[in-house]
């Protein structure tokens, strides 16, 4: 009798180990999931930034090319 508790007691344990490790998989998904949703606003903004400072260098370039013909043109009259 006693040697079937001490079986039914490592069952359990053994079981209740299995639970507990399922459980963790199922956590450790669901972090991952958020670290990945995470990670893709990063990359959005990180990109419009980019294209922010692109535009900005091509709208600079782009004045300093017109004052410069405007000085150009100026100076021939």
């Amino acid at each position: 009798m006693l040697q079937n508790q001490g079986l039914q007691r490592l069952k359990d344990e053994r079981d209740e180990a299995v639970r507990q490790t399922k459980q963790l998989q199922q956590d450790l998904e669901i972090l991952n999931r958020r670290r990945s949703r995470k990670n893709m606003p990063s990359l959005s903004i990180k990109f419009s930034l980019l294209v922010g400072v692109i535009g900005i260098t091509v709208v600079s370039l782009a004045m300093a090319f017109d004052a410069y013909q405007n000085k150009r043109a100026f100076s021939q009259q």
